[in-house]
């Protein structure tokens, strides 16, 4: 169906109201809908994605990064992604399970990582840690990041943007 941004909500008589940004979207949407239909609804927390002028940074870093040390800029890349914190989970896996989904879970993308980090407390079982490739970031996400690129750049004297476009590149700006 659709999605809707809205500021307010409030309980009314069994309603759920929202106060929309859009009303000819909204509009559109229940327009389309069936009547004696279920319908479901989830509300979460906007979040602002990560801006494609902040990953172009990002990139420019690590390119700089590998032609001073040698390293591909992927091996770098993934180990930036292990160290941004909030942005993997360790899940429980039967043992029989686990090369397919890690397999299943690095076809994502490149910075997609996931690791056996051997049996589980649960038997037949092991714990999984799965790591998400930046291309799902948010904006903090993303500027911690550019934060960890920024910081092998300082160790190897690699000049970066001044402080004040880097603080608008982590707000999701352009430059």
């Amino acid at each position: 169906m659709g999605t809707v941004e809205f500021t307010e909500a409030k309980m009314e008589n069994g309603w759920l109201c929202l106060r929309v940004r859009n009303r000819p979207q909204a509009r559109q949407l229940i327009v389309g809908m069936q009547p004696g239909k279920c319908y479901t609804a989830t509300i979460k927390k906007r979040r602002e994605k990560r801006s494609l002028d902040a990953n172009a940074y990002f990139w420019v870093l690590v390119n700089k990064i590998a032609a001073e040390t040698g390293i591909r800029a992927d091996a770098i890349y993934r180990d930036l992604i292990q160290n941004v914190g909030g942005a993997s989970d360790n899940i429980v896996v039967r043992a029989d399970a686990v090369q397919s989904i890690m397999t299943g879970w690095k076809h994502n993308g490149l910075g997609w990582l996931a690791y056996d980090l051997g049996p589980s407390k649960i038997p037949g079982y092991h714990n999984v840690r799965l790591y998400y490739g930046s291309s799902v970031y948010d904006t903090k996400q993303m500027a911690r990041l550019i934060d960890l690129a920024i910081q092998e750049c300082q160790q190897l004297d690699i000049e970066t943007l001044p402080p004040r476009k880097l603080a608008i590149l982590r707000a999701g700006g352009t430059v």
